[in-house]
Parts: C-alpha cells; structure tokens; sequence
C-alpha cells in the first residue's frame, strides 16, 4: 500500500511540475493588442487578404466597361505621301520623202504630295459615319496642279446589327458583370465579417474557460493545504491528501489545454483580421474587450 502512495505522489508531483512549465501563455516581453469587435470587423474588411482580392473584381469589370464603350469612340486616321517621277526620253520616228527621220523628245520629271485625313465614329443605332478629306498637288516643269476633295461615308444597317440592344450588348454585358460582382462582394463582406465575429466569441469563450480553470485550481490548492494541515494534525488521512493533490494536477492540466484553445482562438482570428499579416502579428497576444 505504501508503494501505490509513493508512486502516485510522484506522478502528482510530475504533472504539476509539468504544469508550472506550460502555464505561460505568451513569450516575455510579448506585445498585447486589445480588440473590440467592431475593430475586428474593421480590421477584416482592410486586412484580409482572402477578402481583399476579391474587393479587385469590381474594379476590373468596371475597366470592362469602360473598354466596350470604347467601340464608339471617334477614330482620326490620316495618310500623307510624296511621289518622283521620271519618265526615259520618247523616241518618235517619221518617214518624209522616202526616208526614216528619228526625234528623242525629253519628259520633264514630275513631283507630287498627296494626303487625306478621315474622322470616323459609330453610333449606338450601329451607324458608321466617315467624314474624309482629301488633297493633292502635283508639279511638272512650271505646270502645277492641285486638287481637295471632301466626303461623307454613312452605314447603316437594317437587318442584322441593326438597333441598341445588339451594338450595346458588350456595354450591358459589362455592366451586369459589374453588378454580379458589387453583389457578391456584399455576400463576401458578411461571410468573412460573420466568420471573424464567430472566431472573436470563441475566442471569448476559451479565455473565460481559462478563467474559469484558474479559479479552480486556486480553490483546490486551497483545499490541497487545508488538506495537507489536518493530515499533519492527525485530524485528516493521508488518503485525503493525495486526492486533493491528484485534483490539483487535473486542474493544472486543465489549464494547459484552456491555454492551448486560447492560443488556437487567436491565431483564428488574428488571420482573420491581418494581424498576422503585420510585423511580429503571430506574437501578438489579443485581449478582447466584449463580454459575453
């Protein structure tokens, strides 16, 4: 029987030994944030950085839309050229009086510029307007010649391609994407608020279990010395003793494992909120300011 005692004290004394070493939630020195949870909120709206990704996705469909109205904006095109011409000397040849006579007439070169300017744009009902200029100048020994014409080019369809809701279906596609993605932002925005407000309340919860455990273990060390005083008396077994030892040990473990969910809650929530995300986040300890 004293074998069995001696050997259940000793692991008593190794598990509160080993839970001396592990109740330490946080390294010395360690920086303490205390969060409300309005700033948690606040917090996974800027930081997250799920969240944040998916904050782009309207912006890129509003440069959608931006990019299928650029179908009808105006288009200038414009061409300018400069020609050279020579031409070889024309050989003709005449018969006068039964012989052949040959004359080399020379061609003066000639220069010319030529250019034309277009300014187009198509309208909403699918009408293509082309307003076109055009000139050219062209000069050859002391003859000049010059000459401007002006054009209006107009289309329009009848049939096919004709009316607003085909020449506009790229903007209107546009813009529903737009809408769809402003919509599900909003769904993403109360899926991640309501997954940091559930990860905040765990991890009120655990560090009020923790409490909860602490104040336990106060009582039964309380109880572990009244125990230990009586059995020094006579006016208590020793059987007494190493029960109450045995409840100290458990509620030292206890402890351990409300710290460890203490520390799980918060790493939830500190990738949650981008805490993490911050210089030396993982070693930050989180103190939350609501009560359940």
């Amino acid at each position: 029987m004293r074998a069995s005692i001696h050997v259940t004290t000793g692991l008593i004394a190794i598990l509160s030994l080993s839970g001396a070493v592990m109740a330490q939630t946080s390294e010395p020195g360690a920086e303490t944030m205390t969060l409300s949870l309005e700033q948690a909120r606040q917090l996974t709206l800027e930081k997250n950085c799920a969240f944040q990704s998916r904050r782009l996705q309207p912006l890129f469909s509003e440069a959608g839309i931006s990019v299928e109205k650029g179908t009808f904006d105006p288009t200038l095109s414009a061409r300018i050229s400069q020609s050279h011409t020579e031409t070889p000397n024309r050989l003709e040849t005449n018969v006068v009086n039964d012989s052949v006579i040959t004359n080399s007439y020379s061609v003066p070169p000639s220069d010319g510029v030529s250019g034309w300017v277009s300014l187009g744009k198509k309208f909403t009902l699918g009408t293509d307007v082309s307003l076109t200029a055009q000139t050219s100048k062209t000069e050859q020994d002391d003859r000049i010649s010059a000459g401007t014409d002006i054009g209006i080019d107009v289309t329009q369809p009848l049939l096919r391609n004709f009316g607003r809701e085909i020449t506009n279906g790229g903007v209107l596609m546009a813009r529903n994407y737009r809408d769809q993605s402003l919509t599900q932002l909003e769904i993403d925005a109360v899926a991640a608020i309501q997954t940091t407000e559930n990860a905040y309340w765990d991890l009120v919860l655990t560090v009020e279990v923790l409490n909860l455990a602490r104040l336990s273990l106060k009582e039964k060390q309380q109880l572990l010395e009244s125990s230990r005083a009586k059995a020094e008396s006579g006016a208590e077994a020793q059987y007494n003793v190493l029960v109450a030892e045995a409840e100290v040990a458990q509620a030292r473990q206890e402890i351990i494992s409300a710290q460890s969910a203490v520390g799980r809650e918060q790493d939830r929530l500190k990738t949650y909120t981008g805490i993490a995300q911050t210089p030396q986040g993982w070693q930050i300890e989180i103190k939350p300011t609501e009560q359940p």
